[in-house]
This record gives C-alpha cells, sequence and structure tokens, in this order.
C-alpha cells in the first residue's frame, strides 16, 4: 500500500491517508493534520513541521552569547553548557560554528536532528492523546 501511495504522489495524484501509524505518515506524506475530538488542531507541511535542531556542547553560555545565537534560530533552551536552536536550515551549521569560534566560544560538539513527527504530535496533542 504504502508504495502505491507514493507512486501516484509521485504523479501529482493527491491521497488522504488516515494513519495511527505515524512512521508511515512521514514515510508517504507531504502534509499533516492532527485531529482532536473532530476538530484541526495542527496543520503543516512536513518539511516545514520538522525543522532541524541544533544542540550545541560549549565551554560556556554566557547570555551574550545566547543573544547571538538567536539571529541564526530560534533559541529552544539553553544549560549550563549547552544551547539547543530550532534552525530554518540545516546548512546554516557550519556558519554558526565558525561564528561561535571567531568569538572565542569552546565548541565541544555539534549535532544536527529533526524532531520525529512522533514528538511534533506530543507536544501538539500533549502526551495523553499517543498515537497507537
Amino acid at each position: 500500500m504504502r508504495d502505491l501511495i507514493v507512486r501516484l504522489r509521485s504523479e501529482g495524484v493527491t491521497v488522504f491517508f488516515n494513519s495511527h501509524i505515524l512512521g508511515d505518515v512521514e514515510a508517504v506524506c507531504d502534509r499533516v493534520v492532527f485531529l482532536k475530538r473532530g476538530r484541526v488542531v495542527h496543520e503543516t507541511a512536513l518539511r516545514e513541521g520538522l525543522t532541524p535542531e541544533l544542540h550545541l556542547r560549549l565551554g560556556e553560555v554566557p547570555p551574550e552569547l545566547v543573544r547571538g545565537l538567536a539571529a541564526f534560530g530560534r533559541v529552544l533552551r539553553t544549560a549550563e553548557r549547552e544551547v539547543w536552536l530550532q534552525l530554518e536550515q540545516e546548512t546554516a551549521v557550519p556558519g554558526i560554528v565558525r561564528w561561535l569560534v571567531e568569538r572565542g566560544a569552546a565548541v565541544y560538539g555539534v549535532r544536527v536532528q529533526r524532531p520525529s513527527l512522533e514528538s511534533l504530535f506530543l507536544e501538539t496533542m500533549g502526551p495523553e492523546e499517543r498515537a497507537g
């Protein structure tokens, strides 16, 4: 069934796909809509809804560094030596690292990850609405 849907999509056919198996949704869909009690609570293109997150491990995280990083993306959270940014494009990462090093920051780790559809679902719906 998945192969048929992917083939139809490549031919420009619109297919409405309803499933609680979020891995299948991620594999075959361009857009996703979450319904809660019969109402749309979130709608997005998967490419837009699953924007990359950058996790930085640094020697220290002074406030001025966090303010500067905000120019590259939305600062999601900070910890003692860590910063998480939501990025528009993964291609921004080398420029961010270069910017940090130019400011004398000690960079100990850089990891980019895209949140899963499941994490977007749980963030939108709340943990009490887990998918099957």
